[in-house]
């Protein structure tokens, strides 16, 4: 049985590796939690002599553990800068664990499924700055070179089922189908782009003749990440499988980038309890508030100049002793903002904490007075009141799904509950998928008609539906 790498002659390298990830601001919540791992006993060494080192070359989770390869240890040692090579590898399987990915491997392509959570995990240790060895760029899975892994992984299948003739088709159909742009593989979800490589896989089987469906992707790739150990392995059976077809019909990238979210989300709660942690618990260091880039002293003033002096007319009897306040007229104070916030997979860390900085400052100048509409799928959250802080808007944010990009429903929303005094804000990294759609632009002229004022603030581009708005790109902080 593997033994805890607390009770070996490694311990204290291991430590030293830790420590790498703790002085890390970014990246020292999640240190925490491997320290916490070392001296629960849950982070395990594999001797070479041990049936999981089958499986395991360097490092592996089942969702509560944390194996590692003694044979990989000893060869990190041997380098100069083996705190960083093992705090890396550490960190890789430790969000694995955060964003409940172990699910994954249920899938009726595990390979597939590692590659795209790998691809999460890996844009995650860059994004915090964490020093990645130059060689691991190049050895493991990154956005820059996720094609070739999925090229790859396909490669193997074909060769196994006998038809290498088929490669050359898989690599001239990569160059087709995969998303050659770094930005999609940095910011789409993991059920994204397991839809997108399986969809670029199944059209590869079929320009080959061969049916997807009686590709046994599990059996060919042998590569279940569920050793029998006392952690996740019910939930990671091998012979639960998803489904491939419905109907007798395969089903879309939608379908099955839908499937995968939900298996994911099936197992958030068992991930929580074994391991104590969930995305939810690393959310606090990625909402860091900072200086506000966009000077909303300046952009809200403009929109609502002489506001708090204005009055509207009103239809009920003026009061004989005060004409000038109500009833008769109301006097304007500061607006009410609608705030449309995309929660969805593709926005970023970076991103959440930009876009809640600047959240903060508005609610400080109108005091609070918001209704948010949060939207990924749909509209996944709302929040409302004349007081709200950005703690609450955090806490809303948190219990947000986070899957794709649709924003028709949210725009649909606000419509319903929208008053004509009101200032509407949507923050976005404009990577929408139905926003060029004329239902999307219909609703979105409809709402800049009939309000005070309408923003678009956005990381991405100016879609069409929203020229008639008012349209603030974050990185240049221009109207």
């Amino acid at each position: 049985m593997p033994v805890s790498i607390r009770k070996t002659s490694y311990k204290e390298k291991i430590d030293e590796a830790i420590k790498t990830i703790i002085i890390n601001p970014a990246t020292r919540v999640i240190g925490l939690l491997i320290d916490d791992f070392m001296y629960s006993d849950k982070i395990l060494l594999i001797r070479k002599d041990e049936p999981l080192s089958a499986i395991i070359n360097t490092a592996a989770t089942d969702g509560v553990y944390i194996y590692v390869s003694e044979e990989f240890l000893r060869n990190e040692l041997s380098k100069k800068d083996y705190p960083i090579r093992i705090g890396f590898t550490l960190l890789h399987e430790a969000l694995h664990i955060v964003f409940a990915h172990t699910n994954v491997y249920r899938l009726y392509h595990p390979q597939i499924g590692n590659i795209a959570t790998d691809c999460e995990v890996n844009r995650t240790i860059h994004l915090k700055n964490y020093i990645v060895p130059e060689d691991y760029y190049k050895e493991f899975i990154f956005p820059e070179n996720i094609e070739r892994s999925i090229v790859k992984a396909l490669e193997n299948t074909l060769n196994k089922i006998d038809r290498p003739d088929c490669i050359e088709i898989a690599k001239k159909l990569a160059t087709k189908l995969l998303p050659h742009e770094t930005k999609y593989w940095n910011s789409a979800t993991v059920p994204s782009m397991y839809g997108t490589i399986m969809s670029y896989i199944n059209k590869v089987l079929r320009e080959c003749r061969i049916d997807p469906d009686k590709v046994d992707h599990k059996r060919i790739d042998d590569y279940i990440r569920s050793p029998d150990n006392g952690g996740l392995g019910d939930i990671l059976d091998p012979r639960k499988t998803l489904p491939k077809t419905e109907g007798g019909k395969p089903l879309t990238p939608e379908e099955i980038e839908k499937r995968v979210r939900e298996e994911i989300e099936k197992t958030r709660s068992k991930i929580e309890k074994y391991a104590g942690v969930g995305r939810g618990a690393i959310l606090d260091i990625l909402f860091k508030i900072h200086e506000p880039k966009i000077d909303w002293s300046e952009i809200l003033e403009d929109i609502v100049s002489g506001r708090g002096e204005e009055v509207l007319s009103t239809w009920m009897v003026i009061n004989r002793r005060t004409p000038y306040l109500t009833p008769g007229y109301k006097r304007l104070g500061p607006p009410r903002v609608l705030l449309i916030l995309d929660v969805s997979g593709s926005i970023t860390d970076q991103e959440y904490s930009n876009m809640l900085s600047e959240i903060n400052e508005i609610l400080e100048r109108n005091g609070g007075n918001i209704y948010l509409i949060m939207f990924s799928d749909g509209v996944v959250g709302e929040l409302s009141g004349e007081q709200i802080d950005i703690d609450e808007v955090k806490e809303a944010i948190r219990k947000a799904p986070h899957g794709g990009t649709v924003i028709y429903d949210a725009l649909k929303k606000a419509t319903e509950v929208m008053e004509s005094e009101d200032v509407v804000m949507i923050f976005t990294d404009g990577y929408i998928f139905d926003v060029d759609t004329e239902e999307v632009k219909s609703l979105a002229d409809t709402i800049a008609s009939n309000v005070y004022a309408a923003l678009y603030i956005y990381t991405g581009k100016v879609p069409e539906a929203f020229k008639t708005w008012i349209t603030i790109n974050y990185y240049d902080s221009k109207i």
